[in-house]
């Protein structure tokens, strides 16, 4: 999605935000700064990099809350099974929340007013729609704009999408104040808002979340 961002096929991001568990694999972290080199840095979209700490150091320390990773382990009885997933959570959605909440202007625990929000994008493609939901909280709208054009994951990333012109009129025009954010993995935000103390740019920004290597994004019109 950064991608079709940085392109024209999707507006244009304000931001995208990269949340590090601190233990990702090296490929991940040589992947984002090619992402950033080769593709934010000149589209003029700012990486973000948020973080909720290292999840293999608080996996290994006792005195540290644990956020369970979906680990394969084999079970008493000999049969292989997995473990909870709270990881996400944790370690990509709380600290992304964090960071669209000081976007806004409201850091926590400050009220967001009822037209206050971001529009985040989440990379779901068409061969996995069922994924796809509405955020938890009122601040921050899920939008999937991959399945919106129709783009499979098993499709080139240099294709054109088959219907990139379907893209739905946002929902939330009426609203004062909008933003879109998406992660580098898949998100992207847009916001819009006549107050001068929020901060906005000069052209429009939408985020995504879905492809490797960063989290976030965001765009103000």
């Amino acid at each position: 999605m950064l991608a079709l961002s940085a392109n024209g096929v999707l507006p244009k991001a304000d931001y995208a935000v990269f949340a590090d568990t601190g233990w990702e694999p090296r490929a991940v972290y040589a992947h984002l700064e090619r992402l950033e080199r080769e593709i934010a840095t000149p589209a003029g979209i700012p990486i973000l990099r948020v973080s909720s700490g290292n999840i293999r150091k608080d996996a290994l320390d006792p005195a540290h809350r644990f956020a369970s990773m979906p680990l394969y382990i084999l079970n008493q009885d000999g049969k292989q099974g997995m473990t909870r997933r709270q990881c996400t959570g944790e370690y990509k959605i709380k600290p992304i929340k964090k960071k669209i909440r000081e976007l806004l202007g409201y850091p926590y625990p400050a009220r967001i007013p009822k037209d206050v929000f971001v529009e985040q994008w989440v990379g779901i493609s068409t061969d996995e729609f069922h994924r796809a939901k509405d955020a938890d909280v009122r601040y921050m709208r899920n939008r999937h704009p991959l399945v919106s054009v129709a783009r499979s994951s098993s499709q080139n990333p240099q294709d054109e999408p088959t219907c990139a012109t379907d893209w739905p009129a946002d929902s939330a025009r009426r609203s004062p104040t909008r933003v879109k954010h998406c992660q580098v993995r898949g998100n992207f935000i847009q916001r819009e808002d006549p107050s001068p103390t929020v901060m906005k740019r000069p052209h429009p920004v939408k985020s995504l979340e879905g492809s490797r290597g960063a989290d976030s994004c965001a765009r103000s019109p």
